[in-house]
């Protein structure tokens, strides 16, 4: 299915990028990423260099930061959303 037509809540794919160590991982796929982007705004406030992106799937995504001389890593191990936030 077309990406541009999905039905609003289908499920995505989200590209994690850290550009300091030059890796990234694809996590999902998942509806509400409200975790993820508070564990992205937590790692800025330490310091962290990444970034999220919509990947269309895991492979392109793989495919376009592998052509950029990005490393893969494993899911989780980026950025890691806490269950709980006070």
């Amino acid at each position: 299915m077309d990406r541009d037509k999905l039905p609003i809540g289908a499920p995505e794919d989200l590209g994690i990028l850290d550009e300091d160590s030059r890796t990234f991982t694809v996590e999902g796929p998942m509806v509400d990423d409200t975790r993820w982007n508070e564990a992205l705004a937590d790692a800025r406030t330490v310091g962290r260099n990444v970034r999220c992106f919509i990947a269309h799937s895991h492979a392109a995504a793989a495919a376009h930061a592998t052509s950029k001389g990005l490393r893969f890593r494993e899911p989780g191990s980026i950025l890691r959303p806490s269950i709980i936030r006070d």
